[in-house]
């Protein structure tokens, strides 16, 4: 089964259903791909690999505006969380999310806080925790 995408300049596109925001992306420009974070799919923010199939309207999402510097920081603050538990399971999350110059995550633990001489170590395994999913 086929779907028809409008993009934002109104053109409509042909795909087969289950293509994804990443898909649409490559068919355009691959210089849109690598830039690309996310989607917009009937006004809906969307993952790059999410199925799309139904027809509708899609906005592809760059790194370079301030709605994909938001996606990637939300990521980043997701990221952090996963390579905070990975490395300390006995850490308490609390809130965590993207902020106007970054991202952060409030951690809590019974024998103290995270200390600065641990940001190299979560560091890595954010790097770590990212490579996986690019593979």
């Amino acid at each position: 089964m086929s779907i028809k995408i409008t993009l934002p300049d109104n053109s409509i596109k042909e795909f087969d259903a289950g293509v994804s925001t990443l898909d649409v992306a490559k068919s355009i420009a691959n210089s849109l791909a690598k830039k690309a974070v996310a989607g917009k799919y009937n006004g809906q923010l969307i993952g790059l690999n999410d199925a799309l199939s139904a027809d509708g309207s899609l906005e592809i999402i760059t790194k370079d505006s301030d709605e994909g510097l938001n996606v990637l920081r939300q990521t980043g603050a997701f990221v952090l969380a996963a390579a905070i538990k990975a490395l300390h399971p006995e850490v308490r999350l609390g809130e965590g999310e993207a902020a106007d110059d970054g991202f952060y995550y409030d951690t809590d633990r019974e024998d103290g806080q995270l200390t600065i001489d641990q940001l190299p170590a979560i560091d890595a395994k954010m790097k770590e925790i990212i490579n996986q999913r690019a593979d």
